[in-house]
């Protein structure tokens, strides 16, 4: 005998504003994909249904994207082309904000990509969807940003072919983040030199503009030259990059090249092979007082990178690299030099080898000589004998950058005023 005896019938008959409910409830049917505990007598409330039926569709459509997220990540074509012929969106993301086609452009994987943009049974992904989420670390080991598309990310990564495929399908090859970063800009910084001349080559696409600058002041040769890609610097100069272009400080190619002591980079801006050699006396202008008016071999000269200093004392792209022009401060490149403490910079800067050696007596503004700033005894003992050596002993006029600005000013004027 049960513990749990009913303790009151129910009623014989229902009253009428029970009926419709009551009849509601035995006219369903038990189903199979029902839970057991909703099955006995032979009747489900149709609450459980209409949850069931909003329910079930969303786990389906969560399955497709899984599968179509899960196949692209892991370069499965027949798992994501399964899950694009049972109807998965095919511009559907990842938590990360990224579309099934960025992702597979970030993995390298061709053949996904291209099924991707078919419309083969499915309408094509869009080509030039972004990502859009920028609060989350990406590839790129820094914030996401807006504007980052398939080809961007493909250019970045050096996916070649996907580059040429995206292209075909119409990317739009100078889309650029919200840095004004181009696809060009990125694969430029990355040294990638097959896609450079992919992307500037106009080939079943529209060229990419090859001077096209980014927020920070640097266009495509400006940031090659900054990390040493001297076949990528080539090939922009081939396709026309201004060779004398200054970012947001006033740096060009060759003073960039010059202070990171890139050797290469320096002799193929210099060379005019095939393109005009890069002015060797360019000053920075618009910058701290400390720099304003230094030039390429000021840097080099700073910054230690002997061959480069050698490179532009020879004279291979200029007449002269105006060895003694000083910064606005009165600092010439011997007084950095000395300063710094690279007595083999001191040595070329000094020898006279191919080009007018250092004025040993250089001052700056304040009468600071290269004897007084030299940083070891070593250094004050060569510069005692260069200035023992000469008939002036050591004095001779130097290059100062007001001369410099002086004479660049007169060069622009057509007659000179009686």
């Amino acid at each position: 005998m049960s513990l749990f005896r009913r303790t009151q019938t129910p009623p014989s008959s229902p009253t009428s504003v029970e009926k419709p409910l009551v009849s509601s409830i035995n006219d369903t049917k038990s189903s199979d994909t029902q839970p057991k505990r909703f099955r006995r007598g032979g009747n489900n409330p149709t609450g459980l249904n209409r949850f069931l039926n909003v329910v079930n569709p969303l786990k389906t459509a969560e399955k497709k994207k899984y599968r179509l997220l899960k196949g692209t990540e892991i370069g499965d074509l027949a798992m994501v082309k399964g899950a694009l012929n049972d109807g998965a969106d095919v511009n559907t993301r990842n938590d990360y904000g990224r579309t099934v086609l960025i992702i597979a452009s970030i993995k390298g994987h061709l053949e996904i990509v291209r099924e991707l943009l078919s419309g083969e049974g499915h309408p094509g992904a869009l080509v030039d969807d972004t990502i859009k989420d920028d609060t989350l670390d990406s590839i790129y080991d820094e914030k996401n940003y807006d504007g980052i598309t398939a080809l961007y990310v493909a250019s970045q990564l050096g996916h070649l072919e996907i580059v040429r495929l995206l292209l075909l399908r119409g990317a739009a090859v100078d889309a650029a983040d919200s840095r004004r970063m181009t696809p060009l800009w990125v694969a430029s910084e990355k040294g990638h030199l097959e896609v450079v001349r992919e992307l500037l080559s106009g080939e079943g696409h529209q060229g990419a503009a090859v001077d096209a600058v980014a927020n920070n002041g640097f266009a495509p040769l400006q940031v090659a030259s900054w990390n040493g890609h001297v076949e990528v610097v080539r090939e922009l100069l081939l396709r026309g990059a201004t060779v004398d272009a200054a970012n947001n400080i006033g740096q060009t190619p060759l003073y960039i090249a010059s202070k990171r002591g890139h050797l290469e980079v320096v002799r193929e801006l210099l060379s005019g092979e095939g393109h005009p050699g890069a002015l060797i006396d360019v000053a920075l202008k618009g910058i701290s007082r400390e720099l304003e008016g230094a030039t390429p071999l000021y840097i080099a000269s700073r910054m230690g990178h002997l061959e480069v200093v050698r490179e532009l004392l020879s004279g291979q792209g200029h007449p002269s690299a105006l060895i003694d022009s000083a910064t606005m401060d009165g600092v010439t490149p011997l007084i950095i030099a000395c300063w710094a403490g690279d007595i083999e910079v001191v040595k070329e800067l000094l020898s006279g080898e191919g080009h007018p050696g250092a004025a040993v007596d250089a001052s700056t503004n304040n009468g600071m000589t290269p004897l007084k700033v030299a940083a070891t005894p070593e250094i004050k003992e060569l510069l005692k004998q260069a200035m023992s050596k000469t008939a002036t002993g050591g004095r001779r006029r130097h290059y100062t950058y007001a001369k410099h600005q002086r004479r660049t000013k007169r060069k622009s004027s057509t007659r000179r005023k009686v």
